[in-house]
């Protein structure tokens, strides 16, 4: 598969995703897709090696990979080595960061994450079927109008008495 066909397959699922309407889908369609997009996006940058200047400071080598990987047009990708460049500034100026920086060559560490992120698509890809599976209920505003029916519904049949003294029905806490 050529570096076009895979840029183009990536850009096109990541489109197909961020559309309005794909809220629709089932979930486990968008589980699908979110999956194939981590797997793709991993696969391009695996084969498609880069090398920045060594010479220069990590977080600068952070930033040339981030212009490298623009193609992609991912936040979470571009959010990710923005981040790797902040953390190295951090400890460029020798500001103790929380967040270790990642060991290797950028892109070695790019090819772990995209890795990783793959391996997170796939899991939650995994219990969404699962789920399916097991006839589990997603809750959402279909669960939400149903609750809300069956309270209206024993509000009603118990309106003479006062077994909601003191409590509200749109109280979050009451509906578990």
């Amino acid at each position: 598969m050529t570096y076009s066909n895979l840029l183009s397959q990536i850009l096109q699922l990541s489109a197909e995703i961020k559309k309005p309407d794909h809220t629709e889908e089932s979930h486990l369609v968008q589980r699908q897709k979110q999956y194939r997009k981590w797997q793709l996006m991993h696969e391009y940058v695996r084969l498609r090696p880069f090398r920045v200047n060594p010479r220069q400071p990590r977080s600068a080598q952070w930033l040339e990979a981030m212009n490298r990987m623009r193609e992609l047009r991912d936040r979470d990708v571009l959010d990710w080595l923005w981040q790797q460049s902040d953390i190295a500034r951090n400890h460029e100026r020798g500001i103790q960061d929380m967040r270790p920086p990642w060991k290797g060559t950028c892109h070695e560490a790019l090819v772990k994450y995209l890795k990783m992120r793959e391996h997170k698509a796939k899991i939650v890809l995994q219990w969404e079927e699962g789920a399916q599976r097991e006839g589990c209920h997603r809750i959402d505003g279909a669960f939400h109008a149903r609750t809300r029916e069956i309270l209206d519904r024993y509000k009603t049949a118990y309106d003479d008495q006062e077994v909601f003294e003191g409590y509200s029905l749109d109280d979050p806490w009451l509906r578990s």
